[in-house]
């Protein structure tokens, strides 16, 4: 039987997180002020990525490889911190 392949899911993921850009910086202010989240996380490249957002591409290997790999986890790996160590600010 021949192998298969399934689309991706959720593919229009970046209309929210577009949506939501404000708020991403929001929280990237807030993980730098929190010292665990701030030491385990390049800041200053998810800073970058949200200054470089891009317009169009949003389906190429290297985009979701940036923005869906390591902004969206930077960000939840970060907030995850944020909580468990009570720095909720």
């Amino acid at each position: 039987m021949a192998e298969q392949r399934k689309g991706q899911q959720g593919i229009d993921w970046h209309e929210g997180l577009t949506a939501v850009r404000d708020q991403v910086t929001a929280e990237l202010d807030r993980l730098d002020a929190c010292g665990p989240a701030a030491r385990a996380l390049d800041i200053a490249r998810l800073r970058r990525l949200v200054a470089q957002w891009p317009t169009e591409g949003w389906h190429s290997d290297e985009i979701t490889g940036r923005y869906r790999l390591a902004l969206l986890r930077g960000l939840s790996s970060g907030h995850f911190l944020r909580r468990v160590t009570g720095l909720n600010a």
